[in-house]
């Protein structure tokens, strides 16, 4: 079984509208996450963000009943307008844990050509936005800043299985593949990833994608 992790990223309260399509289209379960959108130095977002409140939805699910919802909520969304959000899903090799997936593991698993890549960077809290500077010095667009927010100052919370503690920060950049390397290094060297306790950095494939503006073309 084909199975893919959907990522949503909506204007804050239209997180509800969202999930009642996915949960209509074979979309059972999600997880809503506070986060940020952000645009720097006039630049226009490739994912059509502003500084704003955002919700990130994170749904699990088998690609083909998957792709037919991220069709539908992108259609109902509206996301092939600017500002109505963006949605794009990642193909994942094992899932534990979802009531609505039994510890399933992806045997359709293929090599495949992706156009575009996530950037996640998890750092101390405070310093998404030397991240957001960082990238946009070397021509990114701009990006998502997602907040760990735990009941208690001790408690953490998984983000594709990684533990952010509620003193950390994740910047989410969406970035075309050719991009990707320039766009790390220039985090790894800024935010002096490679020493100790400075931060994380992973990439993941992007199989598909919808509500990706670049306006200044």
């Amino acid at each position: 079984m084909s199975i893919s992790l959907y990522i949503a990223i909506v204007n804050h309260g239209q997180d509800k509208k969202m999930i009642k399509i996915a949960h209509e289209n074979g979309l059972s379960g999600a997880t809503v996450l506070q986060g940020q959108g952000t645009i720097r130095h006039g630049l226009l977002s490739i994912l059509g963000l502003t500084e704003t409140k955002k919700n990130i939805i994170l749904l699990a699910a088998s690609s083909d009943i998957g792709d037919v919802a991220m069709e539908q909520i992108a259609e109902q969304m509206h996301m092939e307008k600017p500002n109505h959000g963006i949605i794009f899903s990642i193909q994942m090799s094992q899932i534990f844990g979802s009531k609505q997936m039994k510890d399933e593991t992806n045997e359709d698993l293929k090599e495949k050509t992706m156009e575009y890549q996530a950037i996640f960077t998890i750092v101390d809290r405070g310093r998404a936005e030397e991240v957001i500077d960082s990238v946009c010095a070397v021509g990114a667009k701009g990006g998502t800043i997602i907040n760990a927010r735990g009941a208690g100052i001790h408690e953490t919370q998984k983000v594709f299985n990684i533990p952010i503690e509620p003193e950390k920060e994740m910047v989410l950049i969406i970035a075309q593949v050719k991009d990707v390397d320039r766009i790390r290094s220039a985090i790894q060297e800024d935010m002096h990833i490679d020493e100790p306790g400075q931060g994380i950095i992973f990439i993941m494939d992007i199989a598909k994608v919808y509500g990706l503006f670049d306006q200044n073309k």
